[in-house]
């Protein structure tokens, strides 16, 4: 059976296989113009005519990379940085991701992680880490005001707000514990360290199937338990 098909009027498989045990597809989108998108898509599932996945790499209309990518994800490779690995100057904003298993780890060790969003994307950032993108992400991009959201916390509610590199509102408590390392920043006594940040769609795959992985084994240890 050929890998290549066509799912409906917007999909094509390009290519089919796995990265170690889980599935992964090469898929070319039709926009209503004739444009192509190519998209990495993992955990994918074709049903009714149509494909789904659980998170996916997207490269416009760039096949090359996408293959070449492709081949590297059947051989077992991650993506994470892929689109950060070519050199960049020291004025430019380079961001590295952490991979699918650092993002694990991090749930895992219930790491303090917030939502960051400058207006237009949003990622995810360890609340270590929050001075030194906010003096980065300022200095190489030009002024931009961001807002940060304790994740998990349930409310749309910005625990921290920035007008440009300084703070703007923000609790006592989270401020103290920012003020030393982001105010010696500002004044250049120490350098930015380099950090990592965190795709929004692939945590959540990564936390969805934490959660099932869990709820199967409360499952499994009740039935053993009825069995008994």
């Amino acid at each position: 059976m050929s890998k290549t098909r066509k799912i409906n009027d917007t999909f094509y498989i390009v290519d089919l296989g796995y990265r170690n045990e889980q599935p992964v597809a090469l898929v070319e989108k039709t926009f209503a113009d004739n444009s192509k998108e190519y998209i990495i898509a993992f955990d994918y599932s074709i049903k009714d005519d149509n494909i789904d996945w659980g998170y996916g790499y997207y490269y416009n209309e760039n096949i090359d990379k996408a293959k070449e990518d492709f081949s590297r994800v059947l051989k077992g490779d991650n993506l994470a940085d892929t689109f950060s690995e070519k050199e960049t100057s020291e004025d430019e904003f380079n961001l590295s991701f952490y991979s699918e298993d650092e993002i694990k780890d991090l749930i895992k060790s219930n790491a303090e992680l917030y939502y960051v969003d400058d207006g237009i994307d949003e990622a995810i950032i360890k609340f270590e880490d929050i001075p030194d993108f906010i003096v980065e992400y300022n200095r190489k991009l030009g002024m931009r005001d961001l807002k940060f959201f304790r994740v998990g916390k349930g409310t749309f509610e910005p625990d921290i707000t920035t007008f440009g590199e300084f703070l703007n509102k923000i609790s006592p408590e989270l401020r103290e514990r920012l003020i030393e390392r982001l105010g010696a920043l500002q004044t250049n006594e120490i350098e930015p360290k380099k950090f990592k940040i965190i795709d929004e769609e692939i945590y959540s795959y990564v936390e969805s199937k934490l959660e099932q992985q869990q709820e199967k084994k409360v499952k499994d240890k009740k039935k053993n338990k009825e069995a008994r």
